[in-house]
């Protein structure tokens, strides 16, 4: 979980280079094992539940002044789609104004403070105004 907040963090386009590059040559110390690229993108799928587990621990209280804000994961090129196992099954194609995307959406809707208020992870095809009506029940 580490790794893939770290890569979102970075404002690096690609996982491998970063993988490889970052994590290998600087942080390799600081795993007590690191797995190879490869393996990596095998596993990363089952980082989706613990990840969402997380936020609902950090979770902050609502403060009446909450903002929303959602971004693409995206998991491979548009090229690469019908060749992509990791994701497969699980990962949607959603459009944007300027094109098509294979990826999830994250949401999330922080207080005033910075806290972690609500957080939800989708697939790209579902519609951007169904999880915005669920993550914000109860919020005035």
């Amino acid at each position: 979980m580490t790794i893939i907040a770290a890569f979102h963090m970075s404002h690096q386009r690609d996982f491998k280079n970063f993988y490889l590059d970052m994590i290998n040559r600087y942080h390799k110390s600081e795993f007590y094992t690191l797995l190879s690229h490869t393996r990596f993108l095998e596993v990363m799928l089952f980082v989706l539940d613990p990840l969402s587990s997380f936020f609902t621990h950090v979770k902050g209280e609502p403060t009446c002044i909450e903002f929303i804000d959602s971004i693409s994961i995206k998991v491979c090129y548009n090229l690469g789609i019908p060749g992509h196992k990791v994701f497969k099954g699980t990962a949607a194609r959603g459009k944007r104004t300027m094109d098509w995307f294979y990826s999830f959406k994250f949401y999330i809707i922080t207080n005033h403070l910075g806290n972690i208020v609500a957080a939800k992870l989708i697939t790209a095809n579902t519609d951007d105004r169904k999880p915005v009506r669920e993550l914000s029940k109860g919020l005035h």
